[in-house]
């Protein structure tokens, strides 16, 4: 690989670029380039759009995706956010273990919200943020 991205603040990446994005034109520049056997899939379905038409999304573990953005500052920026579904596992876990809805709450209880964040998403995000770094590397739009 290239280089890597420095990891500044956690859940969050900066890949300084040579111009300004729009969203549309780091959508395009992804969907033409992106790896998806190596590197997942970009999400398009449509019952996502509100997160769609705002960023780029990608997979990530089952209660986190990745959004990759562009900001002003000639940055692309790769985050995290819940997921519909992970909104939905994290409020399951809210549920006491000892009452009628404990089955519910086991469900989401594999691994700590706090253990996904630092541990495999974390892990995850870096492994988008440089491949992202490359893709920008090599068609001359990283710094």
């Amino acid at each position: 690989m290239a280089g890597s991205v420095p990891k500044r603040i956690t859940g969050r990446r900066a890949i300084q670029t040579t111009r300004s994005f729009t969203h549309e034109e780091l959508l395009r520049f992804l969907s033409e380039r992106w790896d998806t056997a190596e590197y997942n899939q970009l999400i398009t379905d449509p019952s996502m759009s509100q997160y769609t038409k705002r960023y780029v999304v990608l997979p990530a573990t089952a209660r986190y995706m990745i959004i990759v953005y562009p900001d002003k500052k000639n940055q692309v920026i790769l985050s995290y956010i819940p997921s519909p579904a992970g909104r939905s596992a994290m409020l399951l876990q809210a549920i006491p273990t000892q009452n009628a809805f404990f089955g519910m709450a086991k469900i989401a209880n594999t691994m700590s919200v706090k253990a996904e964040r630092e541990g495999p998403l974390e892990d995850i995000l870096q492994k988008y943020a440089d491949y992202l770094y490359a893709l920008l590397q090599a068609s001359g739009l990283a710094r």
